[in-house]
């Protein structure tokens, strides 16, 4: 199995990944493309995926870690149905220690995901975007395009990593909801308090991950508010794959 990796890994790091996968992957310097240039690197990635005919790609990160061990077998049956297209993992990222689904305007928000190639069409993500929305954007386009979603029951525990603050960020971030809302002038609004100020409980509905595969269809149906989510708070952290 090869990869083509996407990432901002230091100079001193990259090279050493590149020789520790030198015969299993290809690494794209994210940094190349400026700050907010995330965008230009995944989609490079992508073009190059199709092209060498790869058949899956992922919204991926190095600040996430799959809860258990053996989440590629889970997953692995999932992906190989005749009829998937995208799945969205569930992950804690803004609400710790509680797994499930964001969604806002009743679209859920594809924090990390993994994709039949072809169903992506043309592009992995916007290139109209940077960096801070694409994730929400992608499964707006794909539902308008008729593409089934679908949530998958994978947990990812994320790790946030420090970084400059939404202070110093906010031209890069008002960018893309200037963009975002006039590509999406139906959405105009949605996004601007999650991505300038973090706040996802104004817009935002919710789905707790139960275990279960839920299908476009039966989304409505699990809908809970940010604080009937957070009822549901883990005691313990899990800081390891079990």
């Amino acid at each position: 199995m090869k990869f083509i990796v996407a990432a901002n890994y230091e100079d001193g790091d990259l090279l050493r990944m590149k020789e520790i996968f030198r015969d299993k992957a290809i690494f794209i310097d994210e940094r190349i493309y400026g700050k907010g240039g995330m965008i230009k690197a995944y989609n490079l990635a992508f073009f190059l995926a199709k092209e060498l005919r790869f058949e899956y790609v992922a919204l991926w990160a190095d600040d996430i870690m799959p809860r258990k061990a053996d989440w590629h077998k889970e997953i692995n049956g999932i992906i190989a149905s005749h009829d998937f297209d995208f799945g969205v993992f569930s992950t804690d990222e803004c609400h710790k220690h509680v797994f499930g689904w964001n969604f806002f305007h009743e679209i859920p928000n594809a924090h990390f995901f993994i994709a039949k190639s072809r169903a992506l069409g043309d592009f992995f993500l916007n290139p109209c975007l940077n960096a801070y929305v694409g994730d929400y954007e992608v499964c707006v386009r794909l539902i308008a395009n008729g593409t089934k979603l679908t949530l998958l029951p994978i947990k990812l525990n994320h790790y946030p990593m420090q970084n400059e603050g939404r202070e110093k960020n906010t031209q890069f971030y008002q960018y893309d909801l200037n963009m975002f809302n006039a590509l999406c002038p139906n959405l105009r609004g949605v996004m601007d308090e999650v991505v300038l100020v973090g706040n996802y409980s104004t817009n935002g509905k919710f789905i707790l991950d139960t275990g279960e595969l839920l299908e476009s269809d039966t989304y409505s149906r699990h809908f809970i508010s940010y604080e009937e989510l957070m009822a549901h708070q883990e005691t313990s952290t899990v800081g390891v794959l079990s």
